[in-house]
Formats: structure tokens, C-alpha cells, sequence
């Protein structure tokens, strides 16, 4: 389903037309029917936050409604897949929760890990970290 279509569905659930979704998001009527039929595949940032704001909906669950995100669901099914396929990544996703996001050195040090990861698995060599 597009976008388009998730934002038309949730304005008619909210009990609002074109025109007044427009009028409280501050663009013009033609904006918000361009974005509903499609025409516009991606509004701006700042008018799909006042969309889903005034929809009362989250700019996530419209963009994961319209299959331009995947589910959380679909992602962990992704993982567990990548795990299954290249068991090390298991150790990549485990560091990756245990490092301190503010540390430059941590990030460094989990980035080579992954690149290593990466280059060791696409040329097939058992090359030591």
C-alpha cells in the first residue's frame, strides 16, 4: 500500500476531508490530494510530522504501513536469517548493544569489527581480527 494511501485511510478513521487535514497541517488542499493519490510519493519531513501528528499517529507506523520501513517483526526475522547464514554477526549485533554510543573509540573499534566481518565473509577468507 502506499503512503498516499496509509495517510487517505487514517484521515477518513479521524473523521477529517482534504481540506481540513490541509488547514491544520498548514499546506494547501491540492498538497495533501497530491500526496493521497500518490503523485507526491514522499512528502517533506516537517508535513508528514504535522500529518501523523494531527492523525494521531506516529511518522513510523505510517511509514512501516506503507511498506517504505519494515516491521520490527520483519527486521528481527532479518537478523535472526543474517545470524543463521554468518554466525559472527551474532557477536557484531551483541557488541553493537554493549558499546557506549558516546565513546568514538567503542564505535571505531565495532566499525572494523564489522567491516572485517564483511570483507572476510564476501572473499571467503578466515582472515583473523
Amino acid at each position: 500500500m502506499s503512503l498516499g494511501n496509509v495517510i487517505a485511510i487514517h484521515r477518513r478513521e479521524a473523521g477529517l476531508t482534504q481540506e481540513r487535514l490541509a488547514e491544520i497541517v498548514g499546506v494547501s488542499h491540492s498538497a495533501i490530494a497530491q500526496i493521497e493519490s500518490g503523485k507526491t510519493a514522499l512528502p517533506k519531513t516537517k508535513t508528514l510530522q504535522a500529518i501523523a501528528e494531527t492523525l494521531q499517529i506516529s511518522v513510523t507506523l505510517l511509514l512501516r504501513e506503507a511498506g517504505i520501513i519494515p516491521s520490527q517483526e520483519d527486521m528481527g526475522k532479518d537478523i535472526d536469517d543474517l545470524v543463521a547464514a554468518v554466525p559472527e554477526f551474532a557477536e557484531l549485533f551483541e557488541s553493537a548493544r554493549k558499546i557506549n554510543r558516546r565513546d568514538p573509540a567503542q564505535l571505531r573499534e565495532l566499525v572494523r569489527f564489522a567491516q572485517w566481518l564483511l570483507e572476510s565473509k564476501g572473499d571467503g577468507s578466515d582472515a583473523a581480527r
